[in-house]
């Protein structure tokens, strides 16, 4: 039985929210996951920090006044979070005047562009493309996505693995505060293919409707370090590489014998034991929507069965690969609808 003074040490000191905020926010996800493996007590506690501070839809309610709303979006169809917004949901942290990144299968495109007209946003045309949505829609439909058009930092992707990016903004409710800015890439093949071509492994965290992914969060969120990209550089690559150093971000440009436990060279999948996999609240999230041609419902996330491995290449060339792999029953939603077999590689700097 618990004398008065446990009971006090116990629920205004060690059960309370508020020193927990302050203590944890000092400790990096690996430290207090450690912490967390000393009793149950501690489990339990970071645990409820966990839930209480990892909270999706405080992240989207920067965007959109119903959150919910917006992840049913994700879960008809097939889209991603990526870029900077997942970052700071997994660091804690929020940059100024950030845009949200959202990464959309080619077939969702229309659905989802005038999901967001209707939510509010207003569509922002590129330089020499149509100012209508429509009319820019089959503009891209009909030329693809072309280098170059877009400035920084929409071009620290490959073309190859894009078919579209829209820029889309609406006014922020707090006056005197910059628009709110969301950029949809249209994936070529699939959303995880862009998101893999990025610029450096800092970036490469996912967010789908029931799952946040971090893929590469010891060196992310605990040293932060970053490994940049051995593609050819695009036009935006070295802006976006700057702006993560700004942002206290450490970038490496290769393998060595001390990078193996932050850039492991296993065959890796979604949420296997090297990354960082949050369970998202789910209430409200009803995805009871059928395959797209079938009458089969999916109980999670195709994104979920994606895999990829970093590769080094034999010599002389001295650069990394990742390769992506997917099992076949979820191409209709994050693979190229065509059956024949294409490479996906995403290469390194050493």
């Amino acid at each position: 039985m618990e004398t008065p003074l446990e009971h006090t040490f116990l629920h205004r000191i060690i059960l309370n929210h508020l020193i927990h905020d302050i203590v944890f926010r000092n400790l990096t996800p690996l430290e207090f996951l450690r912490f967390a493996r000393t009793c149950r007590l501690t489990y339990a506690v970071v645990q409820t920090f966990v839930k209480r501070c990892f909270n999706i839809n405080n992240l989207l309610s920067r965007y959109f006044t119903d959150p919910i709303a917006f992840r049913l979006l994700q879960a008809r169809t097939g889209t991603l979070i990526a870029g900077s917004a997942a970052l700071q949901f997994f660091d804690r942290t929020t940059y100024s005047n950030s845009k949200l990144a959202l990464y959309v299968p080619r077939h969702a495109e229309t659905e989802v562009l005038m999901w967001l007209v209707e939510h509010g946003y207003h569509f922002v045309p590129w330089p020499g493309t149509p100012s209508d949505l429509d009319e820019a829609i089959e503009f891209f439909k009909q030329t693809g996505f072309v280098a170059g058009i877009i400035d920084e930092p929409m071009t620290t992707h490959r073309s190859r693995v894009l078919q579209a990016v829209y820029g889309f903004q609406k006014p922020s409710s707090v006056e005197g505060e910059p628009s709110i800015k969301i950029q949809c890439y249209i994936a070529s093949f699939g959303p995880l293919d862009v998101i893999l071509s990025s610029h450096s492994t800092c970036v490469m965290n996912v967010i789908s409707y029931e799952k946040a992914y971090c893929l590469y969060p010891r060196a992310t969120l605990h040293f932060h370090e970053t490994l940049v990209s051995g593609l050819n550089p695009s036009p935006g690559r070295p802006d976006a590489l700057q702006k993560y150093l700004k942002r206290g971000f450490k970038l490496i440009r290769g393998l060595g014998p001390d990078t193996e436990c932050k850039f492991p060279t296993r065959k890796r999948f979604m949420g296997d034991s090297l990354s960082w996999t949050l369970s998202l609240d789910m209430e409200g999230v009803d995805t009871r929507f059928p395959v797209p041609g079938t009458d089969t419902t999916l109980s999670h996330d195709p994104v979920a069965m994606l895999s990829w491995k970093l590769v080094a290449r034999r010599p002389p060339c001295n650069d990394i690969e990742i390769e992506r792999g997917l099992p076949t029953f979820s191409k209709w939603i994050y693979s190229n609808p065509s059956d024949e077999p294409w490479p996906d590689r995403w290469v390194a700097s050493k």
